[in-house]
């Protein structure tokens, strides 16, 4: 028996067979095709701005909404930096099943970065996931005097460190204890 299925057709037969000098044994036939459906939650992930050594990872979720399993893979071969890592890097996804795909990030490098990766389900073509993360090195650059004999200089470092502080933190600067002593 051999059945060629179109899109989203269910088809039933019903085949007689013939024993020589037996009886006739009816065999019910059943086929069905499907297009491979698939969601994915999101294309583009954006990991925002990061001091160094940060890590920081999200998830993407692919479903199989159709009614065939199908392989999926992921090529990371278009990332430049290792800033970026997605886990698995292949495998199949079963009907009515969901897959995290896990994307980590992790600052090293004191730049804008936009990279993009590819997942491929099936035979379809390639989807670009596009990933974009400022990774930032915190410094100061200031002019302080170095004489505390200075009456700018306490002042002056006072304000210096509350900045940094408060900077660190993501506070607002209207939280300051004293005023700009410039």
């Amino acid at each position: 028996f051999i059945f060629y299925g179109h899109m989203n057709a269910l088809h039933e037969a019903v085949a007689v067979c013939e024993v020589l000098g037996g009886p006739e044994y009816q065999i019910s036939l059943k086929g069905e095709a499907s297009a491979m459906l698939y969601t994915l939650e999101k294309t583009s992930l954006d990991f925002g701005e990061h001091e160094m050594e940060y890590k920081k990872a999200y998830d993407i979720y692919i479903q199989n909404v159709g009614k065939v399993d199908f392989p999926f893979s992921i090529d990371t071969s278009t990332l430049k930096f290792p800033a970026f890592a997605v886990t698995p890097s292949r495998g199949t996804l079963k009907v009515g099943r969901k897959k995290r795909l896990n994307v980590r990030y992790r600052g090293g490098i004191p730049a804008q970065l936009e990279e993009v990766f590819r997942l491929r389900v099936a035979y379809f073509n390639p989807i670009e996931i596009s990933l974009t993360a400022k990774g930032v090195f915190p410094q100061i650059v200031t002019d302080l005097s170095r004489d505390p004999e200075d009456q700018s200089y306490k002042p002056r470092l006072e304000y210096a460190t509350d900045t940094i502080l408060l900077n660190m933190f993501n506070s607002s600067p209207d939280m300051l204890l004293g005023q700009t002593p410039l």
